[in-house]
């Protein structure tokens, strides 16, 4: 594959790959910090009035991004001079060849193939010896392949242990498995039935995500650090992200992350991951990404001072010397999970009541001054319960921040609670 020269470049413009709705808080941030913003995607899904109110800084591109020539084409004819990788799973590949090919500062297409790949990453720390959690590879989805390799899944990893799709993304198909009935039982959605899966020995210990950004010497600083909370088994969604001092576990973490940007040569990126620090006190990571995560870990680390796509400009594009806020505001973002099936406003004459779901039906003046931002998109007469997806998020979440973390869980279980009322 032809590569082309280095253009000259003027103002600063920004690849990205991907144009959905979900974007709109990445691309607000990149363009408050001055910087125009190129989006490649087959089918645009922004907003078409967002799109004309923005038209002086972004421009939006209707190309498959896998097509590499015509990618090529339009980044020497729009003059980009950098890129952003934003969540859009294992397409995220496509980023690492256009930065390799034109010569763009960010992960290259090997680091993101072996990062975006969970078997890979599984293959990627056996033979660096870096933390890694057993793990078994199933080539296909089927009841006969789980047979088939029965006495190796037990012997290797024991009960309890965690099965998924290698490509799945949003916890999509996660499931904690306790004996051989349920691994057997078990079945992978629709969207991954062709593909393979992987049986994980299930690690006892803290569960985190992780998000840094890597200097242009390779090295990784922690912008933010939440503990999670997880539904009940079978299922491995996130329900929360807590905020409060874990700098011991931090400092386990970040010498993992160096370990693998160095490795990987990674530089002017930033890195996150979902990972534990087990009672063994090692770290792992379990899912792992050269991108930022999604919008809610977005707001969450922009709350704590730390607006990742301002360190994006003032490092990679200013390439000034790194500042972050180390001040930590405990706090929970928590999203509407329930323990048991729901119908949203089922008593309908509680349901007509103004202030069904509104935070002054469950909190007093100064409780409510301790919300910061809080979404109900739950609608009256649908049922609802576990969630066991990414795609369960959208339900809403409340976001409480306090002096101390005790007391923010309080108030955001107790919102979740109150939406319960009715049944």
């Amino acid at each position: 594959m032809s590569t082309i020269c280095p253009i000259e470049r003027s103002q600063p413009k920004v690849l990205v790959l991907g144009a959905s709705a979900e974007f709109v808080p990445f691309l607000d941030r990149l363009m408050e910090e001055g910087l125009s913003v190129v989006c490649f995607d087959k089918n645009i899904a922004l907003p078409n009035d967002y799109v004309e109110l923005h038209k002086d800084q972004l421009t939006c591109y209707p190309i498959d991004f896998s097509d590499t020539q015509k990618v090529i084409e339009i980044v020497a004819k729009e003059h980009i001079s950098h890129s952003i990788a934003l969540p859009v799973g294992r397409a995220l590949v496509h980023l690492g060849t256009i930065n390799e090919q034109c010569h763009i500062a960010g992960p290259s297409f090997k680091a993101i193939d072996t990062l975006t790949d969970k078997n890979k990453f599984h293959e990627f720390c056996s033979q660096y010896k870096l933390n890694d959690c057993p793990y078994v590879l199933l080539e296909d989805c089927s009841i006969e392949q789980r047979k088939a390799k029965l006495d190796l899944i037990e012997k290797t990893l024991g009960y309890p242990m965690i099965i998924k799709p290698t490509y799945g993304s949003g916890s999509l198909g996660a499931a904690l498995i306790n004996n051989r009935q349920e691994l057997l039982a078990y079945q992978a959605p629709e969207r991954f039935i062709n593909d393979t899966l992987l049986v994980e020995k299930y690690i006892d210990g803290t569960e985190y995500n992780i998000n840094t950004f890597v200097d242009d010497k390779g090295v990784c600083h922690i912008l933010a650090l939440f503990q999670k909370d997880i539904t009940k088994p079978p299922y491995r969604q996130e329900t929360a992200y807590y905020v409060d001092d874990y700098s011991k576990d931090g400092l386990k973490l970040l010498e993992l992350f160096n370990e693998v940007a160095k490795l990987l040569n990674l530089k002017s990126c930033f890195l996150s991951a979902d990972a534990f620090v087990g009672k063994d006190n090692k770290p792992y990571i379990i899912d792992i990404s050269p991108r930022l995560t999604g919008n809610n870990v977005l707001q969450l680390i922009c709350y704590l001072g730390n607006n990742p796509l301002a360190v994006y400009k003032r490092c990679v594009v200013d390439k000034k010397e790194l500042v972050l806020n180390k001040t930590i505001k405990p706090a929970c973002v928590r999203f509407f999970d329930f323990d048991k099936e729901i119908i949203y406003g089922r008593n309908q004459e509680q349901a007509k009541d103004n202030d069904f779901g509104k935070l002054s039906a469950v909190f007093n003046e100064q409780e409510q001054k301790l919300v910061v931002d809080y979404e109900n998109n739950l609608v009256l007469g649908q049922s609802y319960g576990t969630m066991t997806c990414g795609h369960d998020i959208y339900r809403g979440f409340i976001f409480v921040s306090c002096d101390n973390l005790a007391q923010a869980d309080e108030l955001s279980r107790r919102y979740v609670k109150s939406l319960e009322r009715g049944n």
